[in-house]
């Protein structure tokens, strides 16, 4: 598969922990641009808040905002889509949204709050924000009355709570108005026009592009991204994401075998080894509804007799040829120039769901590659069946 249109979350996907572009994202996405893919942000901010970052990528043209509410081109100011929520039912959400609240309403594409809630963000665990808000939101004095004052069809809808329980009571007295919740966790209420979600902002831009669904890539990490996840072509949750999304996307990938304890396999005995490899094979059985048919060696160990035993369990054993090295704590940026320098046609390589950069490191990794003409597919798709060899690096051969 050829992907044409990669869609990135971007809070803790394409930014960095400072709510920054890093100089090898923002390379990589120019490099992908220059090879005639599309790089577009899908994210629940609204465009006054990502035109900033769309600044700084030479060529990076759309935008999915607003959680999907809004999408855009930005060399015209086109409304690809957009879909609102009517102010009579705005009226009556914030009329049971009083007290110790943060609300933003996103109207004409831009964001509104009061500004003494931007003073206590970290209040409602935004203290990250508060920078951006200050630079791109619109602030007034109390944006519950002024929208009061003059009602208009908001985009979205984002209400932001300090106490436990606070969210949910609200939920309860709105949850069967006309209108689709995008995030709903224990402290926020994210809330779009029925229907509206990354998802379907993704499915109208690449309507607009005659692309289909399964060329593009998904990046994302948070509930808001979990259809999007499940829509797209190939999908790629960050580590830091919900178990949600993470489940999304094991269900379009292959989950495989890495053994139970990771233990040195060339200094067990083949039933130990067997038991090993079976044990694993049976918990991810049980999560996932699929035996695992690959397993990769701890600490990439193996010799004649590790390879028979795993064999004969039915699973067969993989090796990396390129080693991220991120286990060491390398930077993103190196994780990123040692995986492009290494990668040639047919690579595996090898990351860390725990590696503190990794997940920095892959969109520009991603992008990079796909930039280059390579696609990435699961480890069962790139082994060779039928007849062949195995040369001297351990690379299948055909024969």
């Amino acid at each position: 598969m050829k992907y044409k249109l990669l869609a990135a979350d971007m809070d803790s996907t394409a930014l960095n922990s400072k709510k920054e572009l890093t100089p090898n994202t923002v390379a990589a996405m120019e490099k992908a641009i220059e090879q005639g893919k599309i790089i577009a942000f899908s994210t629940g901010r609204s465009i006054s808040l990502v035109q900033p970052y769309i600044d700084q990528v030479r060529g990076m043209r759309y935008a999915v905002t607003g959680a999907g509410a809004s999408v855009i081109d930005t060399y015209t100011g086109k409304k690809i889509s957009y879909e609102t929520i009517d102010p009579e039912t705005v009226k009556y959400i914030a009329a049971r949204a009083a007290g110790y609240v943060m609300p933003i309403f996103f109207i004409d594409d831009k964001t509104y709050s009061s500004a003494w809630c931007v003073d206590n963000c970290a209040d409602f665990g935004l203290g990250a924000y508060e920078p951006i808000y200050r630079q791109g939101m619109n602030l007034v004095d109390d944006v519950f009355a002024m929208f009061m004052a003059d009602p208009k069809p908001v985009e979205k809808l984002n209400l932001f709570f300090a106490q436990d329980g606070e969210a949910d009571a609200v939920y309860e007295q709105i949850k069967n108005l006309p209108v689709s919740f995008t995030c709903h966790s224990p402290h926020c209420l994210e809330i779009n026009a029925s229907g509206v979600s990354k998802a379907k902002g993704l499915r109208a831009l690449c309507a607009a592009l005659g692309i289909d669904m399964s060329e593009c890539i998904a990046i994302g990490d948070a509930q808001n991204d979990e259809e999007m996840l499940k829509a797209a072509g190939l999908k790629v949750a960050m580590e830091n994401g919900s178990k949600a999304v993470k489940a999304l996307a094991d269900a379009g990938n292959e989950v495989m075998n890495h053994s139970s304890n990771h233990a040195h396999f060339s200094k067990l005995s083949e039933d130990e080894i067997v038991a090993d490899v079976t044990a694993c094979n049976q918990k991810i059985a049980a999560v996932t509804g699929v035996t695992p048919t690959l397993f990769r060696c701890p600490y990439g160990e193996y010799d004649d007799h590790v390879i028979k035993a795993v064999s004969s369990t039915g699973t067969t054993a993989v090796q990396w040829d390129v080693d991220s090295l991120d286990w060491k704590g390398l930077s993103a940026k190196d994780i990123q120039s040692r995986v492009l320098k290494n990668v040639q046609p047919g690579s595996i390589v090898l990351f860390h769901n725990a590696a503190e950069n990794t997940p920095e490191a892959l969109p520009g990794i991603i992008e990079s590659l796909l930039a280059d003409g390579y696609t990435i597919v699961p480890i069962s798709q790139l082994l060779l069946t039928g007849e062949y060899t195995i040369d001297h690096a351990g690379r299948q051969c055909p024969k």
